[in-house]
């Protein structure tokens, strides 16, 4: 399964960037609002947290402390819809000019760790990884992700 991540060059995420790389103003940081509808047509935050996922693998592992800063597992999205609803384009544009790419893992699913919109896996159970700017993600992975 390909899982979509911004992170940098040695693997460091963009939520863990210095904040003095990041030089967006807050209202690319998450488009125009942090209410959005969800799938369903319900509003929910834009960010969605583990403890929004109750009953779901990622928010089990995370009340179980499995997942914690400096753990193996690192946070990415399954579909490039969820990437771009968590992350306006602007902003991964903005990520892309502070040393920041997106990043195509091939995990196996029963390495992934599953919430509402985000997903947590260890990078070690990759099968190959992919750099890819984001005006070539879509053309690149079109058939396979909306």
């Amino acid at each position: 399964m390909y899982i979509f991540r911004i992170q940098n060059d040695n693997g460091v995420g963009c939520m863990l960037c210095p904040p003095h790389l990041y030089k967006m103003p807050y209202e690319l940081k998450y488009d125009y609002s942090d209410i959005i509808k969800d799938k369903n047509g319900i509003e929910t935050d834009r960010l969605q947290h583990p403890d929004c996922d109750f009953g779901t693998p990622l928010a089990e592992a995370y009340y179980k402390k499995l997942i914690y800063r400096g753990s193996p597992y690192v946070f990415g999205f399954a579909t490039i819809k969820d990437l771009y609803t968590w992350f306006c384009p602007a902003t991964v544009g903005g990520f892309e000019a502070n040393g920041y790419s997106i990043y195509v893992y091939d995990i196996p699913e029963e390495h992934i760790l599953r919430g509402s919109r985000q997903v947590a896996f260890n990078p070690i159970h990759s099968n190959n990884t992919i750099k890819i700017s984001h005006k070539d993600l879509r053309r690149k992975f079109r058939n396979i992700s909306v």
